[in-house]
């Protein structure tokens, strides 16, 4: 299989501020509009210039990644861990994401519209998480495709949510993603072997 890709900067769009609460000063994004090119091998990056806002009591996020076609190929890659998208995962698993410190999560990863749709909700399992882990994480999510050949389209992947200790802030903040499979790959062959009887 051809691993695919690396980001070739099609489009940036620049997102709304979303003001919350007063506990929660603002959420805003640049988001990078990228093509996921199967020849090139490499994970894409989805979003830059996320900025929470300086609130030291958040206690998680939500993110959903839309038209998927490709099962646990398609990858989202979030605090240096590595998520197939093509799996459900149950409420409650343990995961460390990880800045200049591991922090300890829980998250849970929900299929939905015939498995096109993941959404991944993910907690602080222990205490609270500086809020510049957060836009860390954030700022840093990828997006990858280890099909050998990838089904083309745009994926969504948006952030959906974020929490702290007194409400859950529900944001729209979207990156596209264009999938190509843009690579001819060589066709499998196998070769047949028979007994011949005398």
């Amino acid at each position: 299989s051809n691993a695919p890709s690396s980001a070739s900067v099609s489009d940036v769009q620049s997102l709304a501020s979303i003001t919350t609460d007063a506990t929660y000063t603002a959420a805003t994004a640049d988001s990078v509009g990228v093509s996921f090119l199967e020849s090139t091998g490499a994970a894409v990056d989805l979003f830059s210039g996320f900025d929470i806002g300086n609130n030291d009591s958040l206690t998680g996020f939500k993110i959903t990644v839309e038209n998927l076609a490709n099962g646990n190929s398609e990858k989202l890659i979030v605090g240096g861990q590595t998520i197939s998208l093509g799996t459900a995962v149950a409420s409650g698993t343990s995961i460390t994401l990880t800045n200049s410190s591991a922090r300890s999560f829980t998250y849970a990863l929900e299929l939905s519209d015939s498995d096109s749709t993941a959404t991944l909700t993910f907690s602080n399992s222990v205490g609270t998480v500086p809020y510049t882990d957060y836009e860390y994480f954030l700022n840093n999510l990828q997006y990858d495709n280890e099909a050998a050949q990838p089904t083309e389209g745009t994926r969504i992947v948006s952030v959906i949510e974020i929490s702290d200790s007194s409400a859950a802030t529900t944001l729209d903040i979207a990156a596209p993603v264009e999938v190509s499979a843009d690579q001819n790959d060589a066709p499998s062959t196998s070769a047949d072997t028979g007994a011949v009887n005398e």
